[in-house]
């Protein structure tokens, strides 16, 4: 009995000591004065004046709950959580005062809903000489205002579990909700990138297509044309201006057309990582009819506190949290974490003077970090200062949870007129009905999914990485050419994900609200393929031009052989009747035989047994690409095989029918991955490579900075060994497919020599350590 008695007093201790310890944390509290309420802004004077005081008497409430239980605030290491050193600085406040002390909050987003009993507090003063209270103007990182959602108030409070309990169930607070972390939703750079500076140069133009037909099929006044100088890299703005049907064999229309207005009058605002003005890839066209304005709105700091536009908000549009000069020169790093690279890219791809889709439509950056109540701050204030009807909000950012804070907002702002496009995600997962996921999860929003940059076959492909789903509206391409702005130049590079997708649908947004189209209305339908769900709606955006030019004469039916002065299909046969057809033509395994009339003269020309063995020939070429994805040990190993080059394309190929394998298997069933490639698992095994080369760059590569004793004990425990060094093949030789990296810091000839520098240490550290001899 006594044995009983002493476990479950250890048990109430251990259960006592470990809800002492709790973590502390930010909760969106609400505040209800009445049900009947209407929405604040719709209300007269006097209801909101009745709400700022509940509002600011029940700050003042919560607060003594804060103060009265602040060693609940204790954390794990037995100190007090540094946010309560505010109470000394408040308690000395109310010390210096002989009546009773009440804190009128500093409402940072909304200085006119101060509550204000004398009609003119902006500083510490008495209400009269015979009051019995005295009102105190107070900033406070405990308890500060967020703003009015519908009809009721957010605050922001800080709470422990145990404050948590008391100041969630007081009255008139309508409910309790964690704020979280904010999610920047970019997928990943990719390999290609370019030192040249590119210029829009319109004098150049071989024009080839038709301006007056572009009027009459858009009813656009006037019509743009701009070129494509960027060689190599994918060009989504030539995609949302022309539709898919690209005859085989034709040169591809490289140009993107948009209408002259271009978004002028048009407000995009942005809540995303911040921006570097007075760029030429943000020129406001000073001293034209167009001249439009790009600004850093507002930003918060680190206590969440915003901060308006003024000459310090421009100079300080990113995450003031990260050390950086304000007088040195700005310059792209990777090391850099506070160089504000998504908000540039999310600006320059929706609104960019030259790789943006609305290039006069005016930008404004609020700059967001770390916590998920700044999006509802931003949001109010882009109700206040946005004009309805007139505005695009693109949100390419996201928030773990379901938070019923921001979606009352979200509402409020459409229900207003504005525009509210988010990304869907970059998890290849249905992101509908589910928590977890960015903010799609709120349905009145209109969300955008990411597709290839390019078109196979008439057709777009859903890319791999993007979420789908019933609740995905309208899809865009995710690869986007970025500027990365240098105090002395500008290069370029790809980056791919739903956050860049999704500025391309704001910016088609912004140039056909002057035209009143909707986005729905103008695109492109059962076109997409590689679908995980059959509930995702198939539509691709477009700005309202469909028709489609070749700068190879204008018309879209390119001929070979005789009738056609003996033209050559470069690429792919040429058929009986003279068109080019391509491998991955659905004709292509008729149309490309010789008994079926294929023009050898005048392009490649097969039978079925020829086709079957170039297959067969080209299967054992890339032999080791097909390899057992299920097959999950030596994960490390089969990832280094399938994530080279070689293989990729091998893939890539296969996926997207550009081989000769496309004819030869109508005619003979091939093993493994070449009849039934399943594209879903490849997908899926790609995603584990990637978590394999994250763990690799964080557990063993050394870059001279830190964990070095960590990464010594990874190397004498072989975890590291595994992912290095099979010297029978130097292409893979790492588990990371380096064209994927950052050159500058993971060169082939800085991974050899790290790796051989790390050998030398551990004979250094360990005498008796001696490495594999297949590692040697």
């Amino acid at each position: 009995m006594k044995n009983s008695f002493l476990l479950i007093s250890i048990f109430i201790l251990i259960n006592y000591c470990i809800g002492s310890y709790t973590k502390n944390s930010y909760f969106t509290v609400a505040i209800l004065r009445d049900k009947s309420d209407k929405n604040y802004d719709d209300e007269s004077i006097t209801i909101q004046n009745k709400i700022n005081k509940l509002v600011n008497d029940k700050m003042n409430e919560i607060y003594k709950i804060i103060e009265e239980n602040k060693d609940s605030y204790i954390l794990e290491n037995g100190e007090m959580d540094e946010k309560l050193n505010e109470l000394s600085k408040s308690s000395s406040l109310k010390k210096r005062s002989d009546k009773n002390v009440e804190f009128i909050f500093k409402n940072d987003i909304r200085p006119n809903n101060t509550y204000n009993p004398s009609n003119e507090i902006t500083k510490r003063n008495k209400l009269s000489s015979d009051s019995s209270v005295e009102y105190i103007p107070f900033e406070s990182v405990l308890v500060s205002y967020t703003c009015p959602i519908l009809n009721y108030y957010a605050i922001n409070v800080y709470l422990s579990d145990v404050t948590e309990n008391i100041v969630c169930n007081l009255e008139n607070v309508y409910f309790c909700e964690p704020v979280s972390k904010i999610e920047f939703l970019d997928h990943q750079f990719n390999k290609r990138d370019n030192d040249n500076n590119m210029k829009i140069n319109k004098s150049n133009l071989n024009e080839y297509y038709d301006i007056e037909a572009i009027k009459k099929e858009t009813n656009w006044e006037n019509v743009e044309v701009q070129p494509f100088n960027f060689t190599g890299f994918s060009n989504p703005l030539s995609l949302i201006s022309q539709g898919p049907k690209v005859h085989y064999g034709n040169t591809y229309d490289e140009n993107y057309y948009y209408p002259s207005s271009a978004g002028k009058g048009i407000d995009i605002y942005f809540m995303d990582s911040g921006l570097l003005l007075n760029h030429e890839h943000f020129d406001t066209y000073e001293g034209t009819p167009y001249k439009r304005n790009i600004t850093c709105d507002a930003y918060f700091n680190q206590s969440n506190q915003i901060f308006y536009n003024d000459e310090q908000t421009q100079n300080e549009c990113w995450d003031p949290s990260k050390d950086h000069d304000e007088s040195s020169e700005y310059k792209f790093d990777y090391d850099r974490p506070d160089y504000p690279i998504h908000g540039i890219s999310v600006a320059s791809s929706a609104g960019g003077t030259l790789l943006g889709v609305a290039k006069k439509a005016n930008l404004h950056m609020i700059a967001v970090f770390d916590s998920s109540n700044n999006i509802v701050k931003g949001l109010d204030y882009i109700l206040q200062h946005g004009k309805p009807h007139k505005t695009v909000i693109s949100l390419s950012i996201g928030t773990d949870g379901k938070k019923r804070a921001e979606e009352d907002k979200i509402n409020e702002l459409i229900e207003k007129g504005f525009i509210i496009i988010v990304s869907a995600g970059n998890d290849n997962m249905n992101c509908c009905g589910y928590r977890n996921t960015p903010l799609s999860k709120y349905d009145s929003t209109i969300v955008v999914g990411a597709t290839n940059s390019n078109i196979i076959n008439n057709k777009y492909i859903k890319s791999y990485y993007s979420n789908y789903g019933k609740c995905v509206d309208i899809h865009a391409p995710g690869s986007v050419v970025i500027p990365l702005i240098d105090s002395q130049s500008v290069s370029y590079k790809e980056i791919d994900g739903t956050s860049f997708s999704t500025p391309i649908v704001a910016g088609v947004a912004a140039t056909i609200i002057t035209n009143e189209k909707t986005l729905i209305d103008m695109s492109i339908k059962d076109n997409i393929v590689g679908f995980d769900s059959s509930d995702t709606p198939n539509r691709f955006i477009n700005n309202g031009k469909k028709i489609n030019f070749t700068p190879d004469g204008g018309s879209l039916s390119l001929k070979c052989g005789p009738l056609a002065n003996n033209a050559k299909c470069i690429n792919g046969c040429c058929s009986k009747d003279g068109k080019c057809i391509k491998f991955n033509d659905e004709l292509a395994s008729e149309q490309c035989l010789i008994e079926n009339g294929c023009q050898n003269d005048f392009g490649y020309c097969t039978t079925p047994e020829k086709a079957i063995e170039e297959c067969e020939k080209e299967i054992m070429e890339y032999d080791i690409c097909q390899i057992d994805t299920n097959y999950y040990d030596s994960l490390s190993h089969r990832c280094r095989i399938i994530s080279s080059d070689k293989c990729k394309m091998f893939y890539e190929r296969i996926h997207t029918n550009q081989t000769v394998c496309t004819i030869a298997k109508k005619y003979k069933n091939f093993e493994k991955n070449i009849s039934n490639f399943d594209r879903k698992k490849y997908v899926t095994f790609m995603y584990d490579c990637e978590d394999e080369c994250d763990t690799f760059l964080e557990e063993c590569y050394y870059d001279g900075n830190y964990n070095l004793s960590n990464i010594c004990n990874n190397f004498k425990t072989n975890l590291c060994p595994s992912f290095y060094d099979y010297k029978s093949n130097a292409n893979y030789g790492f588990v990371c497919n380096t064209s994927d990296l950052p050159s500058e810091l993971y060169s082939p000839d800085k991974i050899t020599n790290m790796y051989n520098y790390m050998k030398e240490i551990l004979k250094y550290i360990n005498n008796d350590y001696e490495m594999d001899a297949q590692y040697k």
